[in-house]
């Protein structure tokens, strides 16, 4: 990335970075397909093992209500866009049961988007390991 000060750039990476972590603080806090469908724009795209895409924020939503469990995922590294408009995080990620047992665990990829100046999620990975 490039731009006019290593202070934007790193403000910028910043605040994407903190985005995906409240999206995690969501999930656990109400739920995955309620936080996907806040942090989510219209025209996502989710892929998850054994599943043709899912294309749209109510597909991908509809997806997502029959996961049970509790999905907490934390970022380990992220990149954004020289005018800071687009962005990507990855990380990993663990689905616990109602015991905290983890049930499965993985690895995300998640291009971001900035949409009235907040960051959303416009492609959603996960690969469980």
């Amino acid at each position: 990335m490039t731009f006019e000060s290593p202070e934007v750039g790193a403000k910028a990476l910043k605040s994407l970075l903190d985005s995906d972590r409240n999206y995690s603080t969501v999930s656990v806090e109400h739920g995955l397909a309620r936080a996907l469908n806040g942090f989510s724009e219209s025209d996502i795209r989710l892929y998850r093992n054994g599943s043709l895409p899912f294309i749209g924020r109510e597909a991908s939503v509809g997806a997502l209500s029959s996961v049970t469990g509790q999905y907490k995922s934390e970022p380990i590294s992220g990149d954004v866009s020289s005018v800071a408009d687009f962005g990507y995080t990855h990380g990993t990620y663990d689905l616990t049961d109602e015991t905290k047992k983890v049930i499965e665990h993985g690895s995300y990829v998640r291009i971001w988007r900035k949409v009235d100046y907040r960051w959303k999620i416009i492609l959603d990975i996960t690969n469980a390991h």
